[in-house]
């Protein structure tokens, strides 16, 4: 019984060996143009469309920021004037 587990086990990580050298040889083996080729998948319109998308929520954060400061400062004059 002891031989036939240690033989399963033996079997299994000669397998897996052999496939963790065949995906690194498959990984080297891909040129830096294949991998440059992978990320530049957008059109310039995509990426154009996702800058005015983050440019327009950049603006309207700082204007709600502003705001929001304006109000703050508002209700402690208030407060200090209200105490006084």
């Amino acid at each position: 019984m002891q031989t036939i587990c240690a033989n399963l086990i033996e079997s299994a990580s000669g397998r897996a060996a052999r496939q963790s050298r065949a995906t690194l040889a498959a990984s080297t083996r891909r040129t830096n143009l294949e991998e440059t080729d992978m990320l530049n998948n957008n059109s310039p319109l995509e990426s154009l469309a996702a800058f005015a998308i983050v440019f327009a929520t950049g603006i309207l954060s700082t204007v709600a920021l502003g705001k929001y400061i304006e109000k703050v400062r508002r209700d402690a004059q208030n407060a200090a004037s209200g105490a006084a």
